[in-house]
């Protein structure tokens, strides 16, 4: 099946076949595929540098107008782990205003001098390859970070956003499956099958971080190791019975089950998990939010006749301490309140992969299952939890 990379208009390279035994690590080597995928966008921070300091050697614009330059980090395009061990030099940009037209000036050597540098006329419809240079390699032609990107220009402002995907495919007994990797997230995003946008959470469930257990014919596989570099990722078989932990309906939350576990203290925060719990995601800033606390106040009750219970969760961006407390105490938000922050690592929101809010999530009792998510579920929560009672 090869309509993703038909779609795309522009591969390079074979599209590699590899065949899974059981028990087996396979190491799959990935092909670009030039493809724009998902909303994730950056323009860049405006720079310290003084636009006087250049004297650009455009004589064709000689009375155009060079409006800001920016400085672009490759981990603004590049997330999480894979831009952890990437320390390279910013690609500059300017943007010139001439003749009632918009143009853009990349800087050829990522030294922000301008010596040598590319310009193209806007709105630019074909990608564009930014190449980044780690730090000391400057002469090394062979240690640069080539990253196609697509641009994006609404008059005024220039974003990028990532123009490139991997691909593969390998073989479960007499099933080929298509695999696509989107790195260019907090953590890698891999499709197996399917078409669509890289949503972490669908109906079809195709969408899967690195190491997450998945059922594939009816045997549990699992990607890890993916190399940006080299363009490999490894697919593993694993044992019958190793527990589906993940985060979507149908799985077990690993962090709710573990004995030993010291990433979420539940003793603390009075949480019984012998009983079935729902959990609410929520913010201050989100207006959905506001009105779906009179639903929880009738829920709340409900929940507490049938020996359940509900984890209340506010998440916290920019916000005060004090603000999110007294938002909480104000709208009257009742069940075990928590209060996490965006950007930190062992919270509910983080391990239950929330992005959207607001979010329900039912956990059974013990065994951790997910029995329930409403932002990739067609029922609304009352018909869930009818059907639960019944």
């Amino acid at each position: 099946m090869l309509s993703l990379q038909l779609k795309a208009g522009i591969c390079f390279g074979i599209f590699l076949f590899a065949s899974l035994v059981a028990n087996s690590q396979t190491i799959l080597t990935l092909q670009d595929t030039l493809l724009f995928k998902g909303s994730l966008t950056y323009s860049g921070s405006r720079s310290n540098l003084d636009i006087t300091d250049f004297e650009f050697n455009l004589d064709t614009f000689s009375s155009g107008r060079i409006t800001n330059i920016h400085s672009l980090e490759i981990h603004n395009l590049l997330r999480g782990e894979i831009a952890e061990g990437m320390v390279c030099h910013p690609v500059y940009y300017a943007q010139l205003r001439h003749a009632g037209d918009d143009y853009l000036i990349v800087d050829k050597d990522g030294d922000a001098v301008f010596e040598r540098y590319d310009i193209y006329r806007l709105p630019l419809l074909d990608p564009l390859e930014l190449q980044f240079y780690p730090f000391g390699s400057l002469a090394e032609d062979a240690a640069i970070i080539n990253l196609p990107v697509k641009i994006k220009f609404d008059g005024g402002n220039i974003y990028f956003s990532p123009y490139q995907l991997y691909t593969t495919s390998f073989q479960v007994e007499d099933a080929s499956y298509d695999v696509t990797v989107w790195p260019f997230l907090p953590e890698v995003k891999i499709k197996v099958g399917g078409e669509g946008d890289f949503k972490l959470l669908s109906s079809e469930n195709h969408y899967y971080k690195e190491h997450e257990v998945f059922v594939l014919g009816g045997r549990k596989f699992k990607f890890s190791a993916f190399d940006y570099c080299q363009k490999t990722i490894q697919v593993e078989e694993l044992a019958k019975d190793e527990p589906l932990y993940g985060y979507k309906a149908g799985t077990f939350f690993q962090e709710w089950v573990a004995a030993d576990n010291t990433s979420i203290n539940w003793d603390s925060l009075g949480i019984d998990r012998t009983i079935p719990y729902l959990i609410y995601f929520g913010a201050k800033w989100c207006g959905a939010c506001q009105a779906e606390i009179p639903k929880l106040q009738r829920v709340y009750p409900l929940l507490q006749r049938n020996g359940m219970d509900m984890i209340s969760v506010t998440a916290q961006h920019r916000e005060s301490d004090a603000e999110i407390m007294a938002y909480i105490a104000e709208r009257e938000i009742p069940g075990i309140s928590a209060v996490e922050k965006l950007d930190d690592t062992n919270t509910l929101i983080r391990y239950l992969e929330v992005d959207r809010y607001p979010t329900y999530v039912f956990i059974a009792p013990a065994t951790g299952e997910i029995l329930y998510r409403s932002d990739s579920s067609e029922r609304e929560l009352h018909e869930f939890l009818y059907e639960y009672l019944k």
